[in-house]
Formats: C-alpha cells, structure tokens, sequence
C-alpha cells in the first residue's frame, strides 16, 4: 500500500484484461538542469518507475527510437531557449574546459530537427506527454489544435483581461477515457497561467473546464474566459500518439491529484 495500491487475492482472472508491458520510459532534461524534469524524476523514482533522462542531442540522433514514451516537461519546448535570469548560466559550447560527458547535453529542440524527429517517434508508435508550455508541440507537429485563450483580435489575451498565477481550479474530467482512469469526474488542478486549448478537428478531450467559475483557491482574474476551454487532449499521429496537459499536473511534486494522467499516460498503448 506505499503507492496507493491495495492487492487482493483473486481465483480467476477478471474479464477484459488488457495485458501490459513495462514502457521504456524517456524524460526530458537540459544542460544545467530543469526544475519541473527534476520533480518529474523524483516523482517516478518514488513510485519506481524505470526511465532514462535525456536532452536534446539525443533527440536530434534518433536515439528516442529505444523508447516508447517521452516525457517533455513544462519548461522544454521546441525552439524555447533558456532566458531571463538564466541567460548569464548558458555554456559556451566553444568552452573546451566542459568535459564530455556534458557536453552531450547541451542544445536546444529546434523546429528545423528535433521536431522531425518527434514526429517520426509518434508516427512509428510512440507516446508523447506534453505538459505546460511544452504543449506549444501540438501546434508545432500541425494538430488541430489552438489556444483558447485569445481575444476578437485574434490575440492572446493580455494579463489585464486574464491572470492565474499559480491557483488551484476545478476542471471537469472524462475518466472513461483511459488517461484518466481513477479520476474524480471534478478534479483540482494546479494552473499557472497554464495553457488550455480549442480543438479543430479529431482528437480526445481528456479534461475541460465546464464552468466560467473553476477558483478554488487564489487568484483567478478573468476566471470566466476558461468556460469550455480543453485543459488535456490526446491525439493519434501515426501509429502513436501525442498527449497534452495544459496545466503543470505534476508541479514541485505537491499536486497527487492529478499524478494519475502522467501515470496512465505511460501506460496507454503500451
């Protein structure tokens, strides 16, 4: 029971089983380290789940082949570089004095190839989780999906017209879809000023905020914009599959709630 898994003794074996095989699990990193990747992986180490951390060159060699799930945490997305205060830390990848095995890790996804390459990876049947600004992907790889979030202008919303800054909302959850199985049909979220989608064409809505009043605790200005936006969506690509979680379900390790969708996730097709 130290997971929050009870075992019983059974005499037969239950009808509609699905068998299950242990996914080859790959989390994403960057050179000098991501907070949100280094929550994720202390996360999967206590509930003992196997994985490997690996960075961007990795996913530019085609070395993602050797798994079937990718983990992209909420501060790694295709073409974003590390910024703001950061930006003083970053190596120079001239710099001879950084030893090898370090260097391997340095680069950034980029448009021009790492995003063929995690198409490829979903298209020959792997799983990708997405989660916070790294939902910027679905748009990336041309999912028919668009951020909820936006004006009559066409523009996002500014912060005058919509502010969540780290607050808990309420979001309506489809756990008979199998990403959330073993969820509360209204469950907490963790939001900071997450991404939430419109979808445009095929896909599944795993979590939408079926009310213009979600707060539960904090600030939430502007709260009645979220009313029908899709907060989770997972879509086929290939033989694989693409699955995006707006808001940081697995933020610093406190939000158990919703650990279940990354849980599920690395087991969804497998």
């Amino acid at each position: 029971e130290t997971h929050g898994v009870r075992a019983k003794d059974a005499t037969s074996a239950p009808d509609g089983l699905t068998p299950l095989v242990t996914p080859r699990i790959a989390l994403l990193d960057r050179y000098g380290g991501s907070m949100p990747s280094g929550w994720i992986r202390w996360i999967l180490e206590q509930f003992e789940f196997g994985f490997t951390v690996v960075y961007p060159p990795d996913v530019d060699s085609g070395a993602l082949s050797s798994y079937d799930v990718l983990i992209m945490p909420s501060d790694i997305a295709i073409g974003g570089e590390r910024g703001g205060r950061f930006a003083r830390f970053a190596p120079d990848p001239n710099d001879k004095t950084i030893p090898d095995m370090y260097r391997k890790r340095m680069g950034s996804l980029t448009t021009e190839t790492s995003l063929p390459k995690l198409k490829e990876f979903a298209e020959n049947g792997g799983t990708i989780v997405a989660i916070g600004r790294a939902t910027s992907i679905g748009e990336q790889l041309g999912l028919p999906v668009e951020n909820a979030l936006v004006g009559d202008d066409g523009k996002p919303l500014p912060r005058s017209k919509f502010y969540v800054p780290g607050s808990v909302l309420q979001i309506h959850v489809n756990n008979d879809d199998p990403l959330a199985f073993g969820m509360s049909e209204n469950t907490d979220f963790f939001f900071d000023n997450s991404p939430v989608f419109k979808l445009t064409g095929p896909g599944d809505k795993i979590a939408w905020f079926d009310t213009d009043k979600p707060l539960r605790s904090g600030w939430a200005w502007g709260q009645e914009a979220l009313k029908d936006a899709v907060a989770a969506a997972s879509f086929e690509v290939g033989k694989g599959r693409v699955v995006l979680y707006g808001p940081e379900i697995t933020f610093r390790s406190q939000p158990h709630g919703t650990y279940k969708l990354l849980f599920n996730a690395l087991a969804v097709g497998r």
